[in-house]
């Protein structure tokens, strides 16, 4: 495979040209494993958690997403899925899963170090449609929800 490049963390990243013209021209996130003739949806993830503590607000910290198949890490730390800061402030990841897949999910928050210091204290829970190539997933991490958790 000599256009797709093995990245840690069980993924392999690909460029569009390797997959349908439909595709788009910037690099995708496949599942380890994944080939292009699997049926793949391709999954955004968008998540407002607004800053609500000193220990755990936008400073030093990056927001993950773990899950409970291969693509989402397998509920392993340290294979969940990093998100980037949108303008919006919102935590966003572009990844792609095979279609017709449910699965479970959590967000944590990791320090500079890679300790988590926050983590939701939901499992939320998601599928991808048979003939779906898209899947819009937005989260708000309720005030509730984020005094619930606890701090490691």
């Amino acid at each position: 495979m000599s256009a797709a490049m093995h990245l840690a963390n069980g993924i392999v990243k690909t460029t569009a040209s390797m997959l349908s013209p439909a595709a788009t021209a910037s690099p995708i996130l496949l599942p380890s494993g994944s080939s292009k003739k699997e049926s793949l949806t391709k999954i955004t993830f968008k998540v407002n958690h607004p800053p609500s503590r000193p220990q755990v607000d936008d400073v030093g910290v990056t927001m993950y997403v773990m899950g409970s198949i291969q693509g989402l890490g397998a509920w392993d730390p340290m294979r969940g899925k990093r998100m980037t800061r949108a303008s919006d402030g919102n935590w966003e990841l572009n990844v792609y899963m095979p279609s017709d897949t449910e699965f479970l999910y959590q967000y944590t928050l990791k320090d500079h170090d890679g300790m988590i210091v926050w983590e939701s204290s939901l499992e939320r829970k998601q599928s991808t449609a048979l003939n779906s190539s898209t899947l819009q997933v937005h989260d708000t991490i309720s005030a509730q929800e984020d005094a619930s958790c606890a701090l490691k």
